[in-house]
């Protein structure tokens, strides 16, 4: 039940942090898309967006006050979108009162084997020991742990980026971290917004995020 409420929280977050920022730089750029690549590059600009004002935040040492970047973010995409859900409403109810034909379906079914080809590499890191399984708890009282030093020390950096922007080394205090660290800006980004723990978001949320954007 944890990791359902968990994962709900993570879509909300996607949506507000990933999507939001990311489609308002597209429609600032007047962008005509697909709805696939619509959502795709929406959620990795929105994403960039996001973790540079997230580290510009944390490098103010304001990063309690990040929760408010995406809620200016969706005030500012419903304040822009409202004229544009007023002119839809409007012309479905002229098309109501008009009794015009519907308009045809698209016969495409290109998004069902996309979502097939998610749902597969999703079971991937469902049966993968490091990720979904990895770090959690058996009925017994014990914790499953896949020994990956990488793991571990990603988990740390995540937990590094939370509270000290730029990072220390996580096991050498007072010393700069001389390692790459964008997914777990990510990580700490979503665990700053949403209160989520980073190592659910580092085995679980946000390989499954990426995965889903890169397929």
């Amino acid at each position: 039940m944890q990791i359902f409420f968990g994962a709900c929280l993570f879509f909300v977050a996607v949506v507000m942090l990933a999507y939001g920022p990311g489609k308002l730089l597209l429609l600032l750029l007047k962008r005509t898309l697909s709805p696939v690549e619509d959502f795709t590059l929406a959620c990795v600009l929105g994403l960039v967006a996001s973790g540079l004002a997230y580290w510009l935040i944390a490098f103010a040492h304001q990063a309690h006050l990040y929760v408010l970047w995406p809620l200016a973010i969706t005030a500012v995409f419903v304040y822009l979108s409202a004229d544009k859900w007023k002119s839809l409403i409007g012309r479905f109810d002229q098309l109501a009162l008009n009794n015009e034909e519907p308009v045809r379906r698209s016969r495409d079914r290109s998004g069902f084997a996309l979502v097939g080809i998610i749902a597969l590499g999703v079971a991937v890191l469902a049966l993968l020991p490091q990720y979904y399984t990895n770090l959690t708890l058996r009925t017994d009282g014990t914790m499953r742990v896949h020994p990956i030093p990488d793991v571990f020390l990603h988990i740390a950096i995540a937990n590094e980026l939370t509270h000290t922007i730029p990072p220390q080394a996580p096991v050498f205090s007072g010393h700069p971290l001389t390692y790459h660290d964008g997914m777990d800006l990510a990580v700490a980004m979503f665990a700053n917004a949403t209160g989520l723990n980073p190592r659910d978001l580092t085995l679980r949320f946000v390989p499954t995020l990426f995965l889903a954007l890169s397929i």
